[in-house]
């Protein structure tokens, strides 16, 4: 035999083999499921920061899209006069002539 390998002892017969081979089965199952709830935690705190992170990407990309579009409509609104010759029209001075 190799140095490497694991030995185990050889198989016990009778009724105290038995229980000890279903309770080595039993721990290394339950073993086996602890890892794997470990393995699955991670990866949903790896889904859960990325989730976290494309919606606060997607807040703020949506409040600067609402900030460009104000800002848009004030260019707009303000380009189609000044406001001071609204203010203009209705100067007593100027409906008098």
């Amino acid at each position: 035999m190799t140095a490497g390998m694991d030995e185990t002892p050889p198989p016990s017969v009778g009724l105290l083999g038995s229980l000890r081979r279903m309770i080595e089965t039993a721990l290394s199952t339950i073993q086996n499921r602890v890892e794997l709830f470990a393995v699955e935690m991670q990866e949903e705190k790896c889904w859960l920061i990325s989730t976290l992170i494309w919606a606060a990407a997607a807040i703020f990309f949506c409040g600067l899209a609402i900030l460009f579009v104000v800002a848009m409509v004030l260019y707009v609104c303000s380009s189609f006069g000044d406001p001071c010759a609204v203010d203009r029209r209705r100067s007593p001075t100027r409906s008098a002539n």
